[in-house]
């Protein structure tokens, strides 16, 4: 099992530099956590290699008939609160976020926004990314709610 990420960070220059790392460890979860802490980071998107695709008959992703994952995940790690975006087929590709500490603040990303309210404990947060991990579902171990 693994997760591809894939995700960016500015430099004071205002240059923008693509990360990727691919996840196979629990370890590796706290490792790109940290990573993601990086107050110049940027939402990372998460991709399950043993989730399956679709094709994308409409061209919403791509060229239309090409093939794309079944699932959309975001995390973020902001001021010590991590966040996550999840959406996927057997929940009717709506999209949930977790139900977090009502303390988080909200956190915006170059491309994805979080409420105030969903920002969970960094460990809860490692915990939910290793589920996904091991199972390739959304993690059971957070409540979600409608985005």
């Amino acid at each position: 099992m693994s997760i591809k990420a894939t995700w960016g960070t500015s430099d004071p220059e205002e240059y923008l530099v693509g990360h990727q790392m691919t996840v196979t460890t629990p370890d590796e979860v706290d490792l790109l956590i940290a990573r993601l802490g990086d107050p110049n980071a940027s939402a990372a998107s998460l991709v399950h290699a043993n989730r399956p695709t679709v094709i994308d008959t409409e061209g919403y992703f791509g060229a239309a008939g090409s093939e794309v994952v079944d699932h959309s995940v975001d995390v973020c790690v902001r001021d010590q609160f991590g966040y996550l975006i999840y959406s996927s087929p057997e929940h009717d590709h709506a999209y949930a976020t977790a139900v977090g500490d009502p303390l988080s603040p909200k956190a915006i990303s170059d491309q994805s926004e979080f409420a105030a309210g969903t920002g969970l404990p960094l460990e809860t947060l490692a915990a939910a990314l290793k589920e996904f991990l091991l199972t390739a579902q959304r993690p059971s171990c957070v409540q979600w709610q409608d985005a």
